[in-house]
């Protein structure tokens, strides 16, 4: 079996690639603590793969200790995923394909594979992402703004304004607090509401990522949540391998 791994900045999930489709998945939050320790607490259990892909969009050194962990615990090849000019049936439609995010792309990628039709894809994660396939799989483009957390420690930041706690909803608020959390998630929801309008008009609406259940919430017509949707179109890049 091949192990996907999907590393972001603040955690890491994984699944196993059997019967061209994920199976057993998991994740650690590594934000502040050292990724190593978490992945040998994670991993003690799981059994060597035959192979380890890996989506990274985090920094170098959080790379590093992946590569790190894996190397003291398995043998085995390691391969990280790159944006492409075209793949599985997906056209990048950025002018440097590189340039797209590896994340953007797998998630396009396995909204593809769900859809094979057009679809605006939602990544609300440490920043928010948005991209639209037309019904030919090409790439139309997208948009990227501060997601949740990040949009309210730069208000907090900029202004003389309190650290945004609690939970995050979209009902007015009664305090600065709650108004400010109110703010965020309405923008972000407005956003999305907005950037469906440039899509086809019968385009599907799949949301991922760790805020995609809060952000959902608010969001006017159908829509669906796609939790590992990054990792699906890993294992979709993998088809035939």
């Amino acid at each position: 079996m091949m192990l996907l791994i999907d590393l972001g900045n603040t955690r890491l999930k994984w699944a196993w690639w059997r019967d061209r489709r994920l199976q057993d998945g998991a994740a650690v939050l590594h934000r502040g603590r050292e990724l190593g320790t978490e992945l040998a607490q994670a991993w003690r259990d799981l059994p060597r793969p035959v192979a380890i892909h890996v989506a990274s969009v985090a920094r170098p050194e959080l790379r590093d200790q992946l590569v790190a962990a894996i190397a003291a615990r398995w043998s085995c090849p390691v391969h990280f995923a790159v944006s492409q000019a075209e793949q599985a049936g997906v056209h990048n439609g950025y002018h440097d394909p590189a340039q797209l995010g590896v994340d953007r792309w797998l998630a396009i990628i396995g909204a593809w594979r769900r859809v094979h039709g057009a679809v605006c894809v939602v990544d609300c994660g440490s920043a928010l992402t948005l991209d639209i396939l037309d019904h030919q799989g090409r790439h139309l483009g997208g948009v990227i703004a501060p997601g949740l957390r990040l949009m309210g420690d730069a208000l907090t930041r900029g202004t003389s304004l309190p650290a945004l706690g609690g939970a995050v909803t979209a009902t007015l608020g009664r305090d600065t607090q709650a108004a400010m959390a109110a703010g965020t998630l309405q923008a972000l929801q407005g956003l999305v509401d907005r950037c469906r309008r440039q899509a086809p008009a019968d385009a599907r609406l799949l949301l991922t990522g760790g805020d995609a259940g809060v952000i959902a919430a608010g969001i006017d017509g159908p829509h669906e949540l796609i939790p590992d949707l990054v990792l699906e179109g890993l294992g979709g890049t993998l088809d035939g391998v």
